[in-house]
């Protein structure tokens, strides 16, 4: 929702594994993007990767990768 109207921003998100997902980013139906995330087997570190498509309503494009370290 973006001031109370829907967006048409949706995600669906995978299990892959115990350490793994995978979500899929869609917008107005559109697939705009995919994310992959894996959790260190000591789940200290979060390392997501962005692979964003051209039609990205953000105008995000290509691929981004992400580290997460707990504190």
């Amino acid at each position: 929702m973006v001031n109370g109207k829907p967006s048409g921003q949706t995600m669906g998100i995978k299990r892959i594994d115990s350490r793994h997902t995978v979500t899929v980013l869609r917008f107005q139906g559109k697939e705009t993007g995919i994310s992959k995330a894996e959790i260190s087997p000591d789940g200290k570190v979060l390392k997501v990767e962005n692979n964003y498509a051209t039609s990205n309503p953000n105008g995000l494009v290509g691929k981004q990768i992400h580290y997460w370290d707990k504190q």
